[in-house]
Order: C-alpha cells, then sequence, then structure tokens
C-alpha cells in the first residue's frame, strides 16, 4: 500500500526503487522515440512556466564581477513570452525579460 505524504516514503522502502524505475522507463521510451512540443500546438492565451527560480543567476562570477543583467539568449523567442528571474537587488525583487515581435 502507497501511503500519502512522508510517512510512505519512510515506511515503503520499495517506493523509490519502484518510482526510479518509471522514470527509467519514461526517459529510455523518450530517446528511443523523441516527441518535442511545437508551440504552434498551444493555444495563444496560454500561460507556461518553467526553469527554477533556486538557481541564484546573478551569484555566477567567472573573474568579471556580478552580472549586471541575465538573458536568456536567442532562442525560444515568441511575441509575448515573458521570463522572470530573481531580481539582482535582491530582497524579493524580480527581473522580467519580455519578447514583443
Amino acid at each position: 500500500m502507497i501511503l500519502d505524504g512522508l510517512d510512505g516514503w519512510c515506511t515503503n522502502p520499495w517506493l523509490p526503487t519502484q518510482m526510479l524505475a518509471v522514470v527509467h522507463g519514461t526517459l529510455d521510451a523518450w530517446v528511443r522515440s523523441p516527441v518535442l512540443n511545437h508551440l504552434s500546438r498551444f493555444d495563444g492565451w496560454s500561460v507556461m512556466m518553467g526553469s527554477s527560480s533556486r538557481f541564484d543567476m546573478h551569484g555566477n562570477d567567472f573573474g568579471w564581477g556580478r552580472p549586471m543583467a541575465v538573458r536568456s539568449g536567442y532562442a525560444n523567442k515568441f511575441d509575448g513570452n515573458v521570463t522572470s528571474y530573481l531580481g539582482r537587488e535582491g530582497g524579493g525583487s524580480v527581473d522580467l525579460e519580455i519578447c514583443d515581435l
């Protein structure tokens, strides 16, 4: 029996193994037959979210000092695309990269 929450993880030692097997199976199937979603398949009014707010983009220092801004590059640009990052100033600030084609 699979229990919900932390108790389930603690009392069912086989659960992480089973989940790992499912994840590996899914990834192996994708490698054999990859599926890529095209943006045209999504509704123009939909909201998509991704990435991780836990990665400190402004904390990287490659010897040139702290970054002045963070940009996502030229890929995946489409009208209405808004990318948000934790703000450079900290304290809950947010930096936005807005694409208006």
